[in-house]
């Protein structure tokens, strides 16, 4: 048996057959789907590395042409906390659902990791971070908001709202009264999200701050550019409807 030790998100658990469960883990720019074996025994060693919002250091054995097996690990940090937030939970699933649909997870790892951190401690910057993960996700997907200047005829001034249908930054003349006008400093900051580097990622979070509207944006985007329908994301908006 060849195992091999890895450092994961655990993203989502579900059972299989009586006792089983299939994991996906999000191993650094990897999505995998791996099977835990008896993990619904409540006397399992493992229960614990299945649950979704934590941070595990695990061996997996991996042989071809089969899925890979949980062995043995243990829990570096779990979030616990996202789990009595029903709001928290809900973004969580948005990233989670994304993630799982996407093509690549280039650069999400982290990001993830830093919006359940960021929950976890009840910081002010939640939705600045999510914002952030969405982005990369966007990015990744190639589907991300055109904001070097008017989508429709590149023009670079008197840009003055965001347009879903037409890909991203409208010039007044191109808008023509249609979508509502947003403010310098909302179009500021959706350049500012599109166009950072992993490198200015920290200064980004400190500079800025997103909310929950601007997270529903993107989550709208991705899934009308991705052509998707996410249920995790309706169920935000019901929360949000509710508040």
């Amino acid at each position: 048996m060849t195992s091999k030790e890895v450092s994961a998100l655990v993203l989502d658990c579900e059972e299989y057959k009586e006792k089983d469960a299939l994991v996906t883990l999000l191993i650094e720019d990897e999505l995998v789907m791996a099977y835990a074996k008896g993990v619904g025994k409540l006397t399992s060693k493992n229960r614990i590395l299945t649950q979704p919002f934590s941070s595990i250091k695990v061996f997996l054995d991996q042989k071809e042409n089969r899925m890979p097996l949980i062995l043995h690990g243990h829990v570096e940090k779990f979030y616990f906390r996202i789990q009595e937030n029903l709001v928290a939970q809900s973004v969580c699933f948005v990233l989670r659902d994304c993630i799982k649909r996407s093509h690549t997870t280039l650069g999400v790892s982290s990001l993830l990791e830093s919006v359940w951190e960021a929950f976890q401690t009840g910081e002010a910057n939640v939705y600045t971070k999510a914002c952030l993960c969405m982005k990369q996700l966007l990015e990744n997907e190639g589907i991300g908001l055109y904001v070097d200047g008017c989508v429709n005829c590149s023009r670079k001034n008197h840009i003055e709202t965001i347009s879903l249908k037409d890909g991203g930054f409208l010039c007044s003349e191109c808008n023509a009264n249609f979508y509502p006008k947003r403010s310098k400093q909302e179009l500021i900051q959706y350049y500012s999200l599109m166009r950072v580097k992993e490198d200015k990622f920290e200064l980004f979070n400190e500079t800025y701050l997103f909310g929950m509207d601007d997270f529903l944006f993107l989550g709208n985007w991705y899934e009308h550019y991705a052509s998707t329908s996410l249920l995790s994301l309706r169920l935000l908006k019901s929360i949000k409807g509710f508040e």
